[in-house]
């Protein structure tokens, strides 16, 4: 097998959809009362930021996708979001 370095972007693509099938979908999904909370946040015209972020910082998924999408090329942010 060859080194990432030799391998063309067509390889590359070949390498991440096979794992991908291989594997699955290995996100951990977030807890039902987290999201819950969420919901119940997002619907209270009283809530605040600091209350999304106790609640995000209770979940490890939740916080980890949020990280992944803020630092996704769509947001384009000049540093990492940590």
């Amino acid at each position: 097998m060859k080194v990432r370095r030799e391998l063309s972007a067509r390889e590359i693509d070949q390498v991440h959809e096979t794992l991908t099938r291989r594997l699955g979908d290995t996100s951990v999904p977030t807890l039902p009362q987290v999201a819950m909370r969420i919901i119940d946040l997002v619907s209270d015209p009283r809530s605040s930021v600091a209350d999304f972020t106790e609640t995000i910082r209770s979940d490890q998924a939740l916080t980890g996708r949020l990280l992944r999408m803020a630092n996704s090329a769509a947001f384009g942010q000049r540093t990492p979001v940590t």
